[in-house]
């Protein structure tokens, strides 16, 4: 645990476990995020959007455990969806990149990149016109710029596409 200074609010890292998809899918076998406490024991609403992990977005709350083994608070499952969603992002041709910042900035989109600046996790905000946003990353992807994965579409922006697997 730690205490944000600014905003004086306990947050923890929760050490999500990864399923393996492929031999080489994902290339770790957890991943860590923030997760600020809430009014309910062991439920902690997510600080940042996962670069791994399927099913869960910033601001989502989900239930914890305590695994005194291992000495670390542990993921246990999903509790409630924030309106946000995330999607991750493999930028697959670098001089693309400055025009992929662009067009996530001018979607209002936050988010995080691995210290080689190829890897995206993207935060999308509730508001965001997500068919717009999705539409920009199809024609990214099928320019051969990007690969994209929707790892936590919310039922807000679901609703806005004309299907969704």
């Amino acid at each position: 645990m730690s205490v944000d200074p600014e905003e004086n609010r306990r947050v923890f890292r929760v050490t999500f476990d990864l399923p393996e998809e492929s031999p080489t899918w994902p290339p770790v076998r957890y991943e860590r995020l923030w997760a600020e406490k809430t009014d309910t024991k062991l439920h902690l609403s997510l600080r940042n959007t996962p670069f791994y992990c399927i099913g869960v977005a910033f601001g989502d709350i989900i239930a914890v455990r305590l695994d005194h083994e291992r000495r670390e608070v542990v993921f246990d499952k999903f509790v409630s969806e924030s309106g946000h969603s995330a999607v991750q992002i493999l930028v697959t041709s670098p001089s693309s990149r400055s025009a992929l910042d662009q067009m996530l900035l001018s979607f209002g989109a936050a988010w995080e990149t691995m210290s080689d600046a190829t890897y995206y996790a993207v935060d999308v905000k509730p508001d965001t016109d997500y068919a717009a946003l999705r539409s920009e990353l199809i024609a990214a992807k099928d320019r051969g710029d990007i690969e994209f994965q929707e790892s936590a579409i919310s039922k807000p922006h679901q609703a806005q596409l004309l299907s969704f697997p």
